[in-house]
């Protein structure tokens, strides 16, 4: 029987999780989930479906005269695929400007009048991807939305998408991951739990 992509995700060690909460996140968070979507980047059938799927939500809105635009770094290869799959121009958004030669944020060429979509990989509280957007709405151009693999359903992620005025899509839910897990009896349903409860309560006050 086929995979889905969440078993897929799973299978290939993009999300793992332990209730012990042994992995320390960048912002110096424990967590029991760690996730890292660059590695679906090796598995070609599984990337293409991912691409195809972003493609198909993208393809809906009957956007025109847009940029694809990555968000540094982990964001960047995904959206050069689907630049390529839709024929799109691309660009990239740096954490900060460089700080030599022209010190440019943004890399690529947006022409006047063209819009942006950004991409990223993973939404947790949005962070990374709020910043590209406030960066690009700085050089006076226009986000049509934001777009990710996966999403933490963070409330406060929401909440800043909503200030921004900028449409947030993403293909699955954490919760949905999660539940994969469990039916794929990677965790049981007292670890699932105990996950589930602290993706409520804890830093990211996910919506699940």
């Amino acid at each position: 029987m086929n995979k889905t992509i969440p078993e897929k995700i799973l299978s290939n060690q993009a999300v793992v999780v332990d209730p012990t909460m042994p992995y320390i996140l960048a912002s110096g968070v424990n967590s029991p989930i760690y996730c890292d979507m660059r590695k679906l980047l090796s598995d070609v059938e599984t990337r293409g479906e991912i691409i195809n799927k972003i493609a198909d939500l993208i393809e809906r809105e009957r956007f025109n005269n847009y940029v694809v635009v990555g968000v540094a770094t982990a964001g960047i290869p995904w959206a050069s695929l689907l630049a390529q799959r839709l024929n799109k121009p691309l660009a990239y958004v740096r954490p900060e400007p460089k700080d030599h030669g022209l010190g440019k944020q943004i890399e690529g060429s947006i022409d006047k009048g063209q819009k942006v979509i950004v991409i990223e990989d993973l939404t947790s509280t949005g962070g990374s991807a709020i910043r590209s957007v406030e960066a690009i709405h700085s050089e006076n151009i226009e986000v049509l939305s934001c777009y990710s693999i996966c999403s933490y359903k963070s409330k406060l992620a929401k909440e800043r998408f909503q200030e921004l005025q900028i449409k947030h899509s993403f293909l699955f839910g954490i919760d949905e991951i999660l539940q994969t897990a469990l039916k794929n009896n990677y965790l049981s349903s007292t670890e699932i739990k105990l996950v589930e409860d602290w993706l409520r309560t804890g830093p990211f006050n996910s919506d699940i």
